[in-house]
């Protein structure tokens, strides 16, 4: 390590540190657990000018890059089952909610028209009462105002039998 503050021995000392503390028998995971438990071969690669030819051997060996994340396939679609279960569940739970609400509107509808024809038929009685109170007025004032002056000009142009019995009453 040339113009830097670590100097061979330095490095050397630290990496025998690290390995001592990261090793199989301490319980410690390491890299090379990593990939041992995960069933990827270990190679060495020589740092040389073939550098290159060995890492595309490699791939080829190998095939493109994976990622090695630990994905069982059972608990995804126990996953995904319960997933659909929930969104299933949901939608119900959605439907029977727009239901309610449109039965409650079509009640709340129904109430509302009976409270309508309700104060209609009110209206309607109130209206007959009152057209009662004025045609019984009105017939008071034609009975005894207009009824025996007719039955007597009718009485006399009875007996008269004038030609022109409208000219006859209107002059008596």
């Amino acid at each position: 390590m040339v113009n830097t503050h670590y100097s061979e021995e330095h490095m050397s000392r630290r990496l025998r540190t690290y390995r001592a503390l990261h090793d199989k028998s301490s319980g410690q995971d390491t890299l090379a657990t990593f990939f041992e438990n995960h069933g990827i071969p270990i190679k060495e690669l020589k740092l040389s000018s073939e550098i290159l030819v060995q890492l595309k051997a490699q791939i080829e060996i190998n095939g493109k890059f994976k990622n090695f994340m630990h994905f069982d396939e059972a608990n995804e679609k126990v996953r995904l089952t319960l997933q659909r279960q929930q969104n299933v569940y949901q939608i119900r739970q959605e439907n029977e909610l727009h239901e309610e609400k449109e039965d409650l509107e079509r009640k709340r509808r129904e109430l509302q028209s009976e409270v309508y024809r309700v104060k209609e038929t009110e209206i309607k009685q109130r209206e007959q009462m009152v057209l009662k109170e004025m045609s019984s007025k009105m017939e008071k004032y034609l009975e005894h105002n207009l009824v025996s002056f007719l039955i007597d000009g009718l009485n006399e142009t009875v007996s008269t039998v004038p030609e022109d019995p409208i000219d006859f009453l209107v002059h008596i």
